[in-house]
């Protein structure tokens, strides 16, 4: 971290694009709160523009016709992403109850439903992937088996999409210009996604459906 901050610093000292230092600027972010040096992540975190002033935001202003109507699907479904990950955040900031939680991550995967309505999520299958997760958890700590394992089965719904993954593109109307590539698809991390959620179903917190048929069953006839 130490070598990559002074990397970093050096690029900033010399740089005068802003694309450049922008980048720059996020990983000197995320190396200082690697390091545990809250403050001085903050201090680089204040330097990069609020939202409003991004490139995303500003040129919907200035485009027109088919180039506006391509980047506005774009920032709409990362709209959606961003406040995936901003609840996830918040989940983190305080203590919620696992209903509360519950409501929180249902939410947002109502939003990916409503703006992708036709199912077809592409990249989005991650995010969605996360969420019925984490509902399944909650659910379990509820002690509630059957939207314990309703969870786990739309998790695996989209473990299974994520293991297989095809080039496509969307076709809801807040999308349909908008293409997904097998060659784009990175993760990081090296297990498939099926392990990962079977990895997730071996916590104790689902120990009290474990034995039941439709525990064992998980995943059967959802493709």
């Amino acid at each position: 971290m130490d070598e990559c901050i002074k990397l970093c610093e050096t690029i900033l000292s010399k740089s005068i694009e802003d694309r450049q230092r922008y980048a720059v600027l996020q990983t000197t972010v995320y190396a200082y709160n690697k390091k545990g040096d809250k403050e001085k992540a903050r201090e680089y975190a204040e330097k990069l523009p609020d939202y409003y002033c991004t490139r995303n935001v500003v040129l919907e202003c200035v485009l027109k016709g088919e180039e506006l109507l391509e980047l506005a699907q774009h920032n709409i479904v990362a709209y959606v992403s961003l406040i995936d990950d901003a609840v996830g955040w918040m989940l983190r900031a305080k203590e919620y109850t696992p209903e509360e939680k519950i409501f929180a991550y249902e939410t947002v995967a109502k939003l990916y439903q409503l703006f992708l309505y036709d199912e077809n999520y592409g990249y989005k299958h991650t995010g969605l992937h996360m969420l019925w997760m984490n509902i399944a958890k909650e659910y379990a700590q509820c002690r509630n088996s059957e939207k314990t394992v309703d969870a786990l089965n739309k998790a695996y719904q989209h473990a299974h999409v994520l293991d297989h993954f095809q080039s496509g593109s969307y076709t809801s109307m807040f999308a349909d210009k908008g293409t997904y590539s097998k060659d784009g698809f990175l993760r990081n991390f090296e297990a498939s996604y099926m392990d990962w959620l079977q990895k997730t179903m071996e916590n104790p917190v689902f120990d009290f459906v474990r034995e039941t048929e439709a525990f064992r069953r998980i995943g059967e006839g959802s493709f």
